[in-house]
């Protein structure tokens, strides 16, 4: 991308959070893409010193062979990319610009303007935790706005989730980045919310919380 293309990208993913804060109190975001895993890979290479070994996983369902040739790609990129500003996590837009895709400057955008607005985010899987390394780049107390909805199935997400020091909520093996895992996350941290404000104490249902001296001697 060009500078202003990706500066321009992270612009209409603030001002989309800006308008949803009007709106939610909760969102969560998520791509819809077929070879962005590789943009995903490179930034999680550039941010964190990954091994192209480690960030390389099998994306939508590639075979051996086409493993080895995304990791052929990656090599180029970042040899192509490491002797200038775009390698450093302190240039994030210069990063962007070589590796990152429109969604995935959106998604950092969308990221930004929703911790400036307290507005609360699920993110999703691998692509969209991209996206939150790069926000984070922008803003290192990124991580205190959003929860991780689940642990994806491609191998570098628990790299990336080590990385954030982050716990996903949810772990059913899904291999999707479309905001599947962070719908679902979001249901249950609604019912969370629900049941914190809602259950009665024991106190109110009169219940005891004092053992008995057969369940103390138990």
């Amino acid at each position: 991308m060009a500078m202003a293309q990706a500066t321009l990208a992270l612009e209409h993913g603030i001002q989309l959070a800006s308008e949803a804060s009007g709106e939610f109190d909760l969102v969560g975001i998520g791509e819809m893409g077929i070879g962005n895993t590789t943009s995903a890979s490179a930034l999680l290479c550039a941010l964190t010193g990954a091994t192209v070994e480690e960030a390389a996983g099998r994306g939508a369902g590639l075979d051996d062979a086409g493993v080895l040739r995304k990791r052929e790609v990656l090599r180029a990129a970042l040899k192509k990319h490491a002797t200038c500003a775009a390698i450093s996590p302190r240039d994030p837009l210069h990063l962007l610009c070589s590796f990152g895709g429109f969604e995935i400057a959106m998604m950092a955008g969308f990221l930004l303007g929703a911790a400036r607005h307290g507005l609360a985010v699920v993110v999703d899987g691998f692509i969209s935790g991209a996206a939150f390394l790069v926000g984070r780049a922008f803003y290192a107390d990124l991580g205190e706005h959003v929860f991780f909805g689940h642990r994806s199935a491609e191998k570098a997400h628990e790299l990336l989730l080590a990385e954030a020091g982050a716990t996903p909520l949810l772990n059913l093996g899904l291999r999707l980045g479309e905001g599947t895992g962070a719908a679902m996350a979001m249901g249950l941290l609604t019912s969370a919310v629900t049941l914190y404000r809602e259950m009665a104490t024991f106190a109110e249902a009169a219940v005891s919380d004092i053992q008995s001296d057969e369940e103390k001697n138990a």
